[in-house]
């Protein structure tokens, strides 16, 4: 390996185009048997055509992530709180085995919704409702654990896995292509802040600097 960057260009040029994962239509999508937490409903507050995540990490499997959207200003385009929890439920309703998770994944990083702690609120009431025995998680990237509001809202969660490639600010960077505003140092602190969290990470191998 020359270093991250032509790593991840070669991961993307050996996927092609038709390998990256198409991005979810639905604020729901699944269940789908998830190796990480088993039978999973997948809840996606970003439906449409548009990635809309704060990393552009080498290896993300939905391809590039571009300019991070300005989500507040766009936020009439985006599901509401109660939105969302109708799609769980009619979700919940079909007929297929319930699911042992509802995990906020999706089209990007789910925090970022501009009311991502309601919409917390409502699924939170919602399984209590209709499937208690299910676990609400979470995979998220981190970039947003620094936010009082948004730690909060993950500590209401059954499940917080959450990402961490690197240990210094240039492999962070060189990996996980983070926007411009975002330091690691930041994101060390809010992890730090937040308790009892699985951390997902990248294992690469290579030498330590690129090229």
């Amino acid at each position: 390996m020359r270093g991250a960057a032509a790593w991840g260009r070669r991961c993307r040029s050996s996927w092609g185009s038709d390998m990256l994962l198409e991005l979810k239509e639905a604020v729901t999508y699944g269940p789908v048997n998830s190796r990480r937490l088993g039978r999973s409903l997948g809840i996606n507050l970003f439906p449409g055509v548009r990635k809309v995540c704060t990393f552009d990490c080498l290896y993300c499997q939905y391809g590039r992530a571009g300019s991070v959207p300005n989500v507040r200003s766009d936020s009439s385009t985006l599901p509401s709180a109660s939105e969302v929890a109708t799609g769980v439920e009619v979700a919940l309703r079909s007929p297929t085995d319930p699911p042992a998770y509802l995990t906020f994944s999706g089209n990007g990083e789910p925090s970022l919704h501009p009311d991502f702690p309601g919409i917390v609120e409502e699924i939170l009431a919602l399984r209590d409702r209709m499937i208690p025995t299910a676990r609400v998680a979470i995979l998220s990237n981190s970039s947003t654990v620094g936010c009082l509001r948004v730690r909060e809202a993950l500590r209401r969660l059954d499940v917080r896995i959450m990402k961490l490639d690197a240990g210094d600010e240039a492999t962070f960077r060189r990996f996980n292509g983070p926007w411009a505003g975002l330091a690691l140092d930041e994101v060390l602190t809010g992890l730090r802040a937040l308790e009892d969290v699985t951390l997902q990470t990248l294992l690469a191998s290579g030498p330590e600097h690129g090229p």
